[in-house]
């Protein structure tokens, strides 16, 4: 999605956020106009056809990320520095009744997730864990963009470590596999796009 197009749909979308959980509510949209995904403990549900980019999940977990996201912001202020490997993109995203969080949806991969597709050949690992079909597709499927052809692993781990060590001097968001950062693309200088889009 084009930066155009991006902000374009964001003055919309507190309109496209309660047509979004009215499909939900109905409860008949399910692979039309939203599908749930399980994850390890909690579930979430991403948003299609007309609710495209959008994703509904536990409101505490929008709440976290957006403070993570404003501590990082607020510290480089403080400092003022500017970050060397990555450009931070913030996300938008709104809470009903501290429970129900909707926020912009991004099908972009985790940064630890690419590296580790990248490193080992298409098939994630990490810590133990193995990833989903669904992870692997969308590694995949951003590798192959030509337009992220300039992404290489050293990229990505001078990004990760850099933001990683940020967030480490923040009160909030201090562990990398409770923080979901995900990686959007690369600007014209050479820095990774990254967004924080959730924090357990």
């Amino acid at each position: 999605m084009s930066p155009r197009g991006r902000k374009r749909l964001l003055k919309t979308f507190t309109s496209r956020m309660q047509s979004f959980l009215g499909s939900i509510r109905k409860g008949k949209g399910e692979g039309k106009t939203y599908e749930t995904l399980k994850g390890n403990s909690e579930e979430m549900k991403i948003g299609r056809g007309p609710n495209k980019h959008l994703v509904e999940k536990r409101g505490q977990r929008v709440e976290r990320a957006a403070k993570a996201e404003r501590e990082l912001i607020d510290y480089l202020k403080r400092m003022r520095s500017t970050t060397k490997n990555f450009s931070l993109v913030q996300v938008h995203g709104e809470v009903m009744k501290k429970t129900i969080g909707v926020q912009e949806y991004f099908e972009r991969p985790r940064i630890n997730d690419l590296i580790s597709y990248i490193t080992s050949a298409g098939s994630l690992t990490q810590g133990g864990k193995k990833f989903t079909k669904r992870d692997i597709e969308i590694c995949k499927k951003f590798i192959k963009n030509p337009v992220n052809k300039n992404i290489t692993v050293k990229k990505l781990a001078q990004a990760r470590d850099e933001i990683s060590g940020l967030l480490n001097n923040n009160t909030h968001a201090r562990n990398m596999f409770n923080t979901s950062i995900i990686v959007l693309g690369i600007n014209a200088d050479g820095r990774l796009r990254l967004a924080i889009v959730d924090s357990m």
